[in-house]
């Protein structure tokens, strides 16, 4: 025995060394140790430099690190915000975003500051589907409308300059609605106040909508995602501050220029500006000021509904195909319908599921104008139907082949044989799988705000990008989902005991 158990103490001891040695390995891998030095724009490769993806600050950094070599300096964000927040947590050591929203930034964040040389100049534009030239007209003409009434320069004073207090007040008294796609995460420009989309580019977007006789329907989605969703159709113009490139121009039209700008650097400053908030202090901004917990409740609202009526078509879908995928390997029969069975099922599994969604939405759903809910319903429902296919199946095959002839010699029909006698035993034996297909379909559905649906996530999301602050929105979104599985988990063990009843 003491031989064992010095045997087994030299084994933790390698062991815990050995995780030690691997952990300091990894993290030495991934500290980047630098002389930052962003005062200047030849070397502005020497820092770790956050970007928002699919932005010309993003394009513009990347094609100057390339030539400096540089890449892995360069770390690209989903939002300004998520960079932002890098930035204070000291990730990263600048973050490259264009001028009015980083004097945003940096008026709620006074720990950061602006350089005094900008990374370039770049004036903004919306954009409209090639091919559109006569809404692209129709816009054009009444930007320039506004901008003979003094109506563009008001909204400039108010939101870029701070000088003026003018906001333009919407008629809204058409009938039909033009679809504006944009990134409410881009102060001044567009952004959330109150539960709703404001911003320069908003007031205008409304004002134009107006001179063309249309209500305006804002879709608030991820920034790579708005070019698509004008190019399909799914929205009729973004507005979400958008510069002018060939290569944009290769797959979209751009309208008159919106506002000339620059694109800013932004650094951490040497003194601390900001003193911590409290924890209840946090609590009130991030969810009772402006009730900005209606963004939770709202986008849990969302959640639950995609993921209750995506659960019913893929137990019902996966029902159906199990029967099919059984008949064949019982009977050899329905070889066709097998045979697309698989293919579904192979295709699905085999494919990431934010794909699937954005297939649905961009392709499937292209012409079609329909809601982000039931797209969204139908994108998880079908992926659910291949994994709970299989599910069952294996469940309808782990009961004895004897029990079907045993109804048989009974005198039972086959549906009787399969309702009363395999039915039970096989759902009993699936529903752990059936139970982890569902909770995993409920936080699947956290991609959703890819297609611009706020459901839960996002509308973490949208505090966060309001508030800067990390922890509290994030903890929030976890602890709701974490109720809501414990809460279904709860609820399957209930049901698995009372199936077990008859068990001895």
């Amino acid at each position: 025995m003491n031989v064992i158990k010095t045997k087994d103490n030299k084994f933790n001891i390698i062991t815990l060394f050995l995780f030690i040695s691997c952990f300091w390995l990894l993290t030495g891998c991934n500290e980047k140790t630098t002389t930052c030095n962003a005062d200047s724009i030849d070397t502005l490769h020497t820092c770790r430099v956050g970007v928002q993806v699919g932005t010309t600050s993003d394009t513009g950094i990347t094609d100057l690190f390339k030539e400096k070599d540089a890449e892995s300096m360069l770390e690209r964000f989903n939002t300004n915000p998520d960079a932002i927040t890098a930035l204070k947590q000291q990730k990263i050591d600048v973050v490259v975003v264009d001028e009015q929203p980083a004097l945003e930034f940096v008026r709620q964040n006074p720990e950061l500051r602006i350089l005094e040389n900008p990374f370039a100049e770049e004036t903004y534009a919306g954009v409209v589907a090639l091919g559109n030239t006569k809404l692209l007209n129709e816009i054009n003409a009444a930007l320039d409308k506004l901008t003979q009434d003094g109506t563009v320069q008001k909204l400039k004073d108010t939101f870029i300059n701070r000088t003026g207090n003018y906001h333009y007040t919407p008629v809204q008294d058409g009938t039909d609605y033009i679809v504006m796609a944009t990134n409410a995460q881009f102060p001044p420009y567009e952004y959330y106040e109150n539960n709703e989309v404001v911003g320069y580019e908003v007031e205008l977007a409304y004002a134009i909508a107006d001179i063309l006789g249309k209500k305006l329907k804002i879709e608030d989605m991820e920034f790579d995602a708005v070019i698509s969703a004008v190019s399909t159709g799914k929205a009729d113009f973004g507005f979400s501050g958008f510069s002018e490139t060939e290569e944009r121009k290769k797959s979209i039209h751009f309208t008159n220029q919106l506002i000339t700008t620059k694109i800013s650097i932004i650094v951490n400053s040497n003194k601390n500006a900001v003193q911590s908030l409290s924890f209840m202090d946090k609590v009130h901004t991030n969810f009772i000021q402006d009730s900005r917990w209606k963004y939770i409740v709202d986008g849990l609202g969302i959640t639950l509904i995609v993921a209750f009526f995506s659960t019913i078509i893929g137990i019902v879908g996966g029902f159906i195909f199990a029967v099919i995928r059984v008949t064949h390997i019982r009977t050899k029969k329905l070889k066709f319908l097998n045979f697309i069975v698989k293919i579904y099922i192979n295709i699905i599994r085999g494919t990431p599921v934010m794909i699937q969604l954005l297939i649905i939405y961009y392709i499937v759903f292209a012409a079609v104008d329909v809601s982000k809910v039931i797209v969204a319903i139908a994108a998880f429902g079908l992926n659910s139907i291949a994994y709970t296919a299989e599910v069952i199946r294996s469940g309808i095959l782990s009961v004895d082949a004897g029990q079907f002839e045993a109804g048989r010699s009974l005198g039972l029909t086959n549906f009787q044989i399969f309702r009363n006698i395999i039915l039970p035993q096989a759902t009993k034996n699936v529903l752990p799988a059936l139970a982890n297909e569902s909770i995993s379909l409920l936080k699947e559905t956290s991609i959703s705000g890819y297609i611009g649906l706020v459901d839960l996530t996002r509308g973490g999301v949208i505090i966060r990008s309001i508030t800067y602050e990390a922890f509290m929105p994030l903890m929030a979104v976890a602890l709701v989902y974490l109720v809501i599985i414990g809460l279904m988990s709860y609820g399957v063990s209930i049901l698995e005991k009372r199936l077990k009843k008859n068990e001895r």
